[in-house]
């Protein structure tokens, strides 16, 4: 099996031989959508165990894959925005234009994740302590 990413969307595609070449090329099974990687019908009709297995695996090592590579974000995010600022701070603002609003989306979109994250530690602490709803 043989898996390519396009965009939101994972080709699954199967090695076969054509049988008045005797040449392999490869057959489309399905499509799964990136951001879940789900089987879906078509895949668990058109497969043998073996393969769902094989694509099971796959989607295991992806799902760990891109949690690694949140992680990674997360743990060398100070250092990044370090970099950025100092690059930011000598940039020619024609540059710096380019990237302002990603950036500043961005900045929404964790400031965000921060204040959930502190808001949940916030709730155990004061439950562990008695204080909090269901003590």
């Amino acid at each position: 099996m043989e898996f390519n990413l396009r965009g939101n969307k994972v080709e699954v595609l199967r090695s076969v031989t054509d049988a008045e070449t005797g040449e392999a090329k490869f057959e489309r099974v399905t499509v799964l959508r990136a951001d879940t990687l789900r089987l879906n019908e078509t895949l668990r009709a058109n497969c043998t165990e073996e393969e769902l297995a094989e694509i099971q695996g796959w989607i295991k090592r992806n799902k760990a894959k891109a949690a690694l590579r949140g992680e990674y974000a997360a743990v060398t995010l100070a250092e990044q925005m370090d970099l950025a600022g100092h690059w930011l701070a000598r940039a020619e603002p024609a540059s710096a234009a380019k990237i302002r609003e990603e950036v500043r989306a961005a900045w929404r979109v964790l400031r965000k994740a921060l204040n959930a994250t502190e808001k949940r530690a916030t709730r155990r602490n004061k439950k562990k302590q008695g204080q909090g709803p269901g003590a």
